[in-house]
């Protein structure tokens, strides 16, 4: 199995993350989020806040709700991250949080997607579809003069308490993939 160790954020500037395979980054607002090297390790990034701090995009993330569960459209089908899914996978059970308010799933603009060659792996459902899903291959120009040391991966379908078993298996598998690539059991190979 895999462990973690939970970072406060007042804690990031003495933590020395070179000791952790990767660093995942939960959907909080970050006052010193720039602070975070997501572009210096391999990094998971499940959060709405802060993609232009991270280099990751200039035009900031989209959002798109529904009145009904929200599924989003695989690009990778056969590939890396959504092996054996169909091209459509419901994300959410719900269309709604409890209270009536729509689960929201929030994308990369095509922009930023174009402009950084970001790998989509899944996107909106829309007739021009954003990246709802992404990898950022190690070495690849990001915004602001920086550059990816690591893989990255943006996972827009933020609500976990509404993940579809579909979901959570493509959230496993990119978890996995930012962790260790393309070599899933670790021997040294893809």
């Amino acid at each position: 199995g895999l462990s973690y160790d939970i970072i406060n954020s007042n804690d990031v500037s003495s933590t020395d993350f070179s000791i952790y395979g990767m660093i995942l980054v939960g959907n909080e607002f970050f006052s010193n989020a720039a602070q975070i090297p997501v572009a210096n390790h391999n990094s998971l990034i499940i959060n709405k806040f802060h993609a232009d701090e991270w280099s990751l995009s200039i035009r900031g993330l989209s959002s798109t709700a529904s009145s009904q569960p929200l599924s989003i459209k695989n690009d990778d089908v056969d590939k890396i991250i959504t092996n054996g899914f169909g091209r459509v996978v419901q994300a959410y059970t719900s269309c709604c949080f409890g209270n009536g308010i729509s689960l929201p799933i929030y994308a990369m603009s095509r922009i930023d997607r174009s402009l950084l060659g970001l790998y989509t792996i899944s996107t909106t459902m829309q007739d021009n579809p954003d990246p709802v899903i992404v990898a950022v291959f190690p070495g690849k120009n990001l915004f602001n003069n920086k550059v990816s040391n690591g893989r990255i991966v943006f996972f827009g379908a933020m609500e976990s308490s509404f993940w579809t078993n579909d979901l959570k298996e493509i959230f496993k598998r990119s978890l996995l993939f930012t962790l260790n690539g393309n070599d899933a059991d670790q021997d040294g190979h893809a």
